[in-house]
Protein backbone atom coordinates (compact mmCIF):
# COMPACT_ATOMS: atom_id res chain seq x y z
CA UNK A 1 0.00 0.00 0.00
CA UNK A 2 1.22 3.39 -1.05
CA UNK A 3 2.05 5.61 1.86
CA UNK A 4 1.30 9.15 -0.08
CA UNK A 5 2.56 11.03 2.71
CA UNK A 6 5.85 9.83 2.49
CA UNK A 7 5.96 9.74 -1.23
CA UNK A 8 5.05 13.58 -1.32
CA UNK A 9 7.63 14.24 1.22
CA UNK A 10 10.13 12.24 -1.27
CA UNK A 11 8.55 14.23 -3.89
CA UNK A 12 9.61 17.65 -2.59
CA UNK A 13 13.24 16.53 -1.28
CA UNK A 14 14.34 14.80 -4.67
CA UNK A 15 13.80 18.47 -6.69
CA UNK A 16 15.61 20.61 -4.71
CA UNK A 17 18.29 18.17 -3.79
CA UNK A 18 19.36 18.42 -7.76
CA UNK A 19 19.06 22.08 -8.08
CA UNK A 20 21.57 22.31 -5.14
CA UNK A 21 23.92 20.07 -6.90
CA UNK A 22 23.62 21.95 -10.10
CA UNK A 23 24.04 25.35 -8.16
CA UNK A 24 27.42 23.69 -6.58
CA UNK A 25 28.63 22.47 -10.21
CA UNK A 26 28.36 25.91 -11.31
CA UNK A 27 30.16 27.51 -8.66
CA UNK A 28 33.24 24.81 -9.04
CA UNK A 29 32.80 26.15 -13.11
CA UNK A 30 33.25 29.80 -12.61
CA UNK A 31 36.55 29.76 -10.04
CA UNK A 32 35.41 27.47 -7.18
CA UNK A 33 37.10 27.76 -3.97
CA UNK A 34 38.56 31.51 -4.47
CA UNK A 35 37.09 33.51 -1.36
CA UNK A 36 35.36 36.61 -1.32
CA UNK A 37 37.76 39.19 -0.74
CA UNK A 38 37.25 41.24 2.71
CA UNK A 39 37.12 44.98 2.90
CA UNK A 40 40.58 44.49 4.35
CA UNK A 41 41.57 42.61 1.63
CA UNK A 42 41.08 45.75 -0.56
CA UNK A 43 43.32 47.67 1.19
CA UNK A 44 46.60 48.00 -0.90
CA UNK A 45 49.52 50.32 -1.67
CA UNK A 46 49.24 49.49 -5.31
CA UNK A 47 47.46 52.41 -6.93
CA UNK A 48 44.94 51.70 -9.59
CA UNK A 49 45.62 51.44 -13.02
CA UNK A 50 44.72 55.15 -14.73
CA UNK A 51 45.30 56.27 -18.01
CA UNK A 52 45.29 59.95 -16.87
CA UNK A 53 47.37 62.36 -18.95
CA UNK A 54 49.29 63.80 -16.05
CA UNK A 55 50.66 60.02 -15.52
CA UNK A 56 51.89 59.81 -19.06
CA UNK A 57 53.26 63.52 -19.02
CA UNK A 58 55.54 62.77 -15.68
CA UNK A 59 56.87 59.67 -16.93
CA UNK A 60 57.78 61.38 -20.23
CA UNK A 61 59.18 64.36 -18.27
CA UNK A 62 61.48 62.10 -16.38
CA UNK A 63 62.81 60.40 -19.85
CA UNK A 64 63.31 63.99 -21.15
CA UNK A 65 65.79 65.23 -18.94
CA UNK A 66 69.03 65.36 -20.37
CA UNK A 67 70.69 66.45 -23.48
CA UNK A 68 69.56 66.18 -27.29
CA UNK A 69 70.43 66.33 -30.34
CA UNK A 70 69.08 67.16 -33.94
CA UNK A 71 71.40 64.64 -35.74
CA UNK A 72 72.31 61.09 -34.66
CA UNK A 73 75.89 62.08 -34.75
CA UNK A 74 78.17 64.94 -33.74
CA UNK A 75 80.75 66.47 -36.63
CA UNK A 76 82.66 69.63 -36.91
CA UNK A 77 79.75 71.52 -35.43
CA UNK A 78 76.51 70.59 -33.10
CA UNK A 79 73.10 70.89 -34.69
CA UNK A 80 70.08 72.37 -32.71
CA UNK A 81 70.81 71.04 -29.15
CA UNK A 82 67.91 70.88 -26.37
CA UNK A 83 69.14 70.41 -22.56
CA UNK A 84 65.66 69.90 -20.35
CA UNK A 85 66.90 70.31 -16.86
CA UNK A 86 65.10 68.75 -13.67
CA UNK A 87 63.64 71.73 -12.19
CA UNK A 88 61.80 72.06 -15.80
CA UNK A 89 63.98 74.70 -17.08
CA UNK A 90 65.70 74.38 -20.19
CA UNK A 91 68.01 76.03 -23.00
CA UNK A 92 68.24 75.51 -26.77
CA UNK A 93 71.28 76.06 -28.79
CA UNK A 94 70.34 76.31 -32.63
CA UNK A 95 72.77 74.94 -35.33
CA UNK A 96 76.45 76.41 -35.40
CA UNK A 97 76.23 75.79 -39.22
CA UNK A 98 73.80 78.20 -39.97
CA UNK A 99 76.27 80.83 -39.46
CA UNK A 100 73.18 83.95 -40.25
CA UNK A 101 71.57 83.08 -37.65
CA UNK A 102 70.31 86.12 -35.63
CA UNK A 103 69.26 84.11 -32.58
CA UNK A 104 71.92 81.89 -30.59
CA UNK A 105 69.98 80.49 -28.20
CA UNK A 106 66.82 80.74 -26.45
CA UNK A 107 65.61 79.73 -22.37
CA UNK A 108 62.99 79.26 -20.03
CA UNK A 109 60.33 76.89 -18.52
CA UNK A 110 59.49 73.63 -20.37
CA UNK A 111 56.52 71.49 -19.71
CA UNK A 112 54.81 68.56 -21.46
CA UNK A 113 50.93 68.10 -21.78
CA UNK A 114 49.59 65.22 -23.76
CA UNK A 115 51.52 65.17 -27.15
CA UNK A 116 52.57 68.65 -26.86
CA UNK A 117 55.66 70.13 -25.71
CA UNK A 118 55.57 73.51 -24.26
CA UNK A 119 58.09 76.01 -24.25
CA UNK A 120 58.13 79.57 -22.04
CA UNK A 121 61.28 81.59 -23.26
CA UNK A 122 61.91 84.31 -20.57
CA UNK A 123 65.69 85.06 -21.94
CA UNK A 124 67.30 84.67 -25.50
CA UNK A 125 70.71 85.69 -26.86
CA UNK A 126 71.35 87.29 -30.15
CA UNK A 127 73.82 89.20 -32.27
CA UNK A 128 73.00 92.72 -33.15
CA UNK A 129 75.08 94.24 -35.76
CA UNK A 130 77.33 92.92 -37.78
CA UNK A 131 78.35 92.25 -41.43
CA UNK A 132 77.09 89.77 -44.02
CA UNK A 133 79.85 87.60 -45.55
CA UNK A 134 79.91 84.43 -47.81
CA UNK A 135 79.82 81.34 -45.09
CA UNK A 136 82.30 78.88 -44.24
CA UNK A 137 82.43 75.47 -46.63
CA UNK A 138 80.48 73.43 -43.69
CA UNK A 139 77.56 75.89 -43.28
CA UNK A 140 74.31 75.69 -44.63
CA UNK A 141 73.43 79.44 -45.06
CA UNK A 142 74.31 81.61 -47.80
CA UNK A 143 76.39 83.98 -45.74
CA UNK A 144 77.97 84.44 -42.16
CA UNK A 145 77.68 87.24 -39.84
CA UNK A 146 80.99 88.17 -38.43
CA UNK A 147 82.16 91.90 -36.05
CA UNK A 148 78.64 91.11 -34.39
CA UNK A 149 77.97 91.86 -30.99
CA UNK A 150 76.08 89.52 -28.57
CA UNK A 151 73.63 90.32 -26.11
CA UNK A 152 71.01 88.62 -23.74
CA UNK A 153 67.52 89.72 -23.85
CA UNK A 154 64.87 89.47 -21.27
CA UNK A 155 61.33 88.45 -22.38
CA UNK A 156 58.94 89.79 -20.57
CA UNK A 157 55.92 88.52 -20.78
CA UNK A 158 57.66 84.81 -21.73
CA UNK A 159 57.24 83.86 -24.95
CA UNK A 160 54.87 80.85 -25.28
CA UNK A 161 56.22 77.89 -28.36
CA UNK A 162 54.05 74.89 -28.46
CA UNK A 163 55.71 71.75 -30.25
CA UNK A 164 54.55 68.55 -30.91
CA UNK A 165 56.21 65.60 -29.22
CA UNK A 166 56.09 62.18 -29.96
CA UNK A 167 57.03 58.88 -27.85
CA UNK A 168 60.69 58.04 -27.28
CA UNK A 169 62.41 55.55 -29.43
CA UNK A 170 65.12 53.30 -29.57
CA UNK A 171 67.87 54.49 -31.97
CA UNK A 172 69.04 51.67 -33.94
CA UNK A 173 70.88 54.03 -36.97
CA UNK A 174 72.77 55.85 -33.90
CA UNK A 175 75.37 55.15 -30.92
CA UNK A 176 72.82 56.68 -28.77
CA UNK A 177 70.12 54.63 -27.13
CA UNK A 178 67.22 56.62 -27.56
CA UNK A 179 65.71 59.51 -30.34
CA UNK A 180 62.56 61.57 -29.88
CA UNK A 181 60.65 63.42 -32.71
CA UNK A 182 60.09 66.76 -31.63
CA UNK A 183 58.58 69.42 -33.57
CA UNK A 184 58.46 67.00 -37.06
CA UNK A 185 62.78 66.35 -36.32
CA UNK A 186 63.78 63.57 -34.79
CA UNK A 187 66.54 63.95 -31.81
CA UNK A 188 69.04 61.67 -30.35
CA UNK A 189 69.89 61.70 -26.49
CA UNK A 190 73.28 62.28 -25.96
CA UNK A 191 73.52 62.61 -22.69
CA UNK A 192 71.30 61.69 -19.42
CA UNK A 193 72.76 64.89 -17.48
CA UNK A 194 72.14 68.37 -19.02
CA UNK A 195 74.48 69.95 -16.67
CA UNK A 196 77.44 67.90 -18.53
CA UNK A 197 80.29 70.19 -18.40
CA UNK A 198 81.46 68.97 -22.05
CA UNK A 199 79.01 69.76 -24.27
CA UNK A 200 77.67 72.91 -22.34
CA UNK A 201 81.45 74.57 -22.53
CA UNK A 202 82.00 73.59 -26.43
CA UNK A 203 78.57 75.23 -27.14
CA UNK A 204 78.50 78.15 -25.25
CA UNK A 205 82.21 79.39 -26.07
CA UNK A 206 81.53 78.26 -30.00
CA UNK A 207 78.68 80.51 -29.69
CA UNK A 208 80.41 83.34 -28.01
CA UNK A 209 83.21 83.28 -30.53
CA UNK A 210 80.67 82.60 -33.76
CA UNK A 211 80.65 86.19 -35.09
CA UNK A 212 83.96 86.73 -34.37
CA UNK A 213 86.32 87.72 -37.76
CA UNK A 214 89.14 85.57 -37.70
CA UNK A 215 92.07 86.29 -39.78
CA UNK A 216 94.72 85.05 -41.85
CA UNK A 217 97.10 87.74 -42.97
CA UNK A 218 99.11 87.79 -46.60
CA UNK A 219 102.73 88.76 -46.80
CA UNK A 220 104.32 89.89 -49.54
CA UNK A 221 108.20 89.24 -49.51
CA UNK A 222 109.19 91.37 -52.90
CA UNK A 223 107.71 94.82 -51.93
CA UNK A 224 107.45 94.23 -48.13
CA UNK A 225 103.50 95.11 -47.10
CA UNK A 226 101.06 93.08 -45.31
CA UNK A 227 97.08 92.99 -45.40
CA UNK A 228 94.47 90.80 -43.40
CA UNK A 229 92.13 88.76 -44.73
CA UNK A 230 88.90 86.27 -43.41
CA UNK A 231 90.55 82.92 -42.84
CA UNK A 232 87.90 81.18 -44.51
CA UNK A 233 88.95 82.76 -48.31
CA UNK A 234 91.25 80.54 -50.04
CA UNK A 235 93.66 82.76 -51.67
CA UNK A 236 95.47 82.33 -55.16
CA UNK A 237 99.20 81.56 -55.58
CA UNK A 238 101.53 84.57 -56.52
CA UNK A 239 101.92 85.25 -60.01
CA UNK A 240 105.40 85.14 -61.56
CA UNK A 241 105.45 88.50 -61.11
CA UNK A 242 104.87 88.14 -57.72
CA UNK A 243 103.35 91.81 -56.71
CA UNK A 244 100.47 90.28 -55.26
CA UNK A 245 97.42 87.71 -55.20
CA UNK A 246 93.49 86.83 -55.37
CA UNK A 247 91.92 87.32 -52.05
CA UNK A 248 88.90 86.11 -53.08
CA UNK A 249 87.66 85.54 -56.64
CA UNK A 250 84.09 84.31 -57.76
CA UNK A 251 81.56 85.55 -60.12
CA UNK A 252 80.52 87.95 -57.62
CA UNK A 253 83.23 89.43 -56.42
CA UNK A 254 86.78 89.99 -57.40
CA UNK A 255 88.91 90.86 -54.55
CA UNK A 256 92.71 91.48 -54.88
CA UNK A 257 95.95 93.30 -53.46
CA UNK A 258 99.39 94.10 -55.22
CA UNK A 259 101.92 96.38 -54.78
CA UNK A 260 104.81 97.85 -56.91
CA UNK A 261 107.46 100.42 -56.88
CA UNK A 262 106.76 104.54 -56.68
CA UNK A 263 108.05 105.70 -60.12
CA UNK A 264 107.02 109.42 -59.50
CA UNK A 265 106.29 111.76 -62.94
CA UNK A 266 102.43 111.07 -62.22
CA UNK A 267 102.16 107.56 -62.63
CA UNK A 268 102.13 106.79 -58.55
CA UNK A 269 98.51 109.02 -58.52
CA UNK A 270 96.88 107.85 -61.95
CA UNK A 271 94.00 106.32 -60.77
CA UNK A 272 93.03 109.16 -57.92
CA UNK A 273 93.45 111.23 -60.72
CA UNK A 274 91.25 110.33 -62.91
CA UNK A 275 88.60 109.97 -60.70
CA UNK A 276 88.82 112.98 -59.47
CA UNK A 277 88.64 114.06 -63.10
CA UNK A 278 85.25 111.86 -63.68
CA UNK A 279 83.75 113.74 -60.40
CA UNK A 280 84.17 109.83 -58.79
CA UNK A 281 84.62 111.20 -54.63
CA UNK A 282 87.80 110.48 -53.44
CA UNK A 283 88.62 110.11 -49.65
CA UNK A 284 91.67 110.60 -47.18
CA UNK A 285 91.92 106.84 -45.55
CA UNK A 286 93.45 106.20 -42.57
CA UNK A 287 96.66 104.00 -43.12
CA UNK A 288 98.48 102.64 -40.37
CA UNK A 289 102.12 103.72 -39.72
CA UNK A 290 100.97 106.97 -40.36
CA UNK A 291 101.37 106.36 -44.43
CA UNK A 292 98.98 108.32 -46.53
CA UNK A 293 96.00 106.80 -47.84
CA UNK A 294 93.34 107.22 -50.43
CA UNK A 295 89.57 105.34 -50.86
CA UNK A 296 87.81 105.92 -54.12
CA UNK A 297 84.17 104.08 -54.37
CA UNK A 298 82.45 104.22 -57.88
CA UNK A 299 78.83 102.66 -58.53
CA UNK A 300 77.78 101.74 -61.91
CA UNK A 301 74.69 100.01 -61.61
CA UNK A 302 74.52 97.22 -60.07
CA UNK A 303 78.52 96.61 -59.46
CA UNK A 304 80.74 98.81 -57.12
CA UNK A 305 84.65 99.11 -57.55
CA UNK A 306 86.59 100.26 -54.23
CA UNK A 307 90.50 101.09 -54.61
CA UNK A 308 92.08 101.46 -51.03
CA UNK A 309 95.38 102.78 -52.20
CA UNK A 310 98.69 102.77 -49.77
CA UNK A 311 101.70 105.18 -49.99
CA UNK A 312 104.68 104.16 -48.24
CA UNK A 313 108.23 106.13 -48.81
CA UNK A 314 109.01 103.94 -51.69
CA UNK A 315 106.30 101.34 -52.27
CA UNK A 316 102.40 101.78 -52.97
CA UNK A 317 99.83 99.29 -51.93
CA UNK A 318 96.11 98.82 -53.55
CA UNK A 319 93.27 96.72 -52.48
CA UNK A 320 90.93 96.69 -55.08
CA UNK A 321 86.99 95.12 -55.06
CA UNK A 322 85.00 94.86 -58.33
CA UNK A 323 82.17 93.54 -56.22
CA UNK A 324 78.02 93.75 -56.79
CA UNK A 325 75.93 95.85 -55.04
CA UNK A 326 74.92 93.63 -52.70
CA UNK A 327 77.85 92.14 -51.82
CA UNK A 328 79.41 95.77 -50.93
CA UNK A 329 76.16 96.46 -48.73
CA UNK A 330 76.67 93.47 -46.64
CA UNK A 331 80.69 93.73 -46.28
CA UNK A 332 81.44 97.19 -46.76
CA UNK A 333 83.16 97.80 -43.38
CA UNK A 334 85.09 94.71 -43.47
CA UNK A 335 86.55 95.60 -46.61
CA UNK A 336 87.19 99.04 -45.10
CA UNK A 337 89.09 97.28 -42.13
CA UNK A 338 90.99 94.93 -44.89
CA UNK A 339 92.37 98.27 -46.31
CA UNK A 340 93.33 99.64 -42.37
CA UNK A 341 95.56 96.30 -41.47
CA UNK A 342 98.02 97.04 -44.70
CA UNK A 343 101.23 97.45 -43.74
CA UNK A 344 104.08 98.60 -45.57
CA UNK A 345 107.51 97.43 -43.57
CA UNK A 346 110.08 98.22 -46.83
Amino acid sequence: MVDFKRFSKNLFTVPLALILTFLCACNSNSGGNIPIPSSSDLMTDVPLKTDTPEKSDDLIGQQLIGIWHAAPSIGSGYNDMFFFYKDNSFKLYYSQYDEEKRVLDISGKWTVNGNKLNLSVDEKTVVIGGELFESSPSATSEYSIINGTIQKEKIDPPEIIEYSIGQIENATDSPYENKLLINGEYYWKISDNPDDEYYSRQFTEENESSTAAKFNTYYNVKYGYSINYPDFWHISDEPPAGDGVFLYDTEEADIRVYGGFLLGIGTDTMEIDEAKNKGILVEDFPASNNNKGYKIVEKDGDRVKLQIIIYGQNIRCELYADVSKEFYEKNEKLLIDMGKSIEITE
